[in-house]
């Protein structure tokens, strides 16, 4: 192979390799933005979880409603499937700060009338 040829190839892979990160940094970036222009637009996350009370048909209307609410320690807890007569929603919300929770609390958890 001739000199010009070898900076040919390894301007090829710079090239190649400028692009490849150049798409990764925008993906990260406009993930980045988004995320931050939706909690500038919803700071207290109203619109997270949908504000219709009659979401809830298919829960049964006999059993106690139980509501897990706050923040990512909250939405990373499961249903407990052994306790047979009760309704568990989640409504936690990762990242949220006590005053996030404190705010959105009259939207998400009031009208679902929960027992618990």
């Amino acid at each position: 192979m001739h000199n010009n040829q070898l900076i040919i190839i390894f301007l090829s892979i710079i090239v190649l390799v400028s692009v490849t990160l150049n798409l990764l940094l925008f993906y990260i970036a406009k993930n980045y933005y988004l995320r931050l222009n939706s909690q500038t637009l919803d700071p207290l996350g109203i619109n997270y979880y949908p504000l219709d009370t009659h979401q809830n048909q298919t829960l049964n209307s006999y059993h106690k409603k139980v509501v897990f609410f706050g923040d990512s320690r909250a939405l990373s807890w499961n249903s407990p499937a052994y306790f047979e007569n009760f309704n568990f929603l989640n409504r936690g919300i990762s990242g949220q700060t006590t005053v996030q929770v404190l705010g959105r609390f009259n939207q998400h958890i009031k009208s679902l009338l929960p027992n618990y």
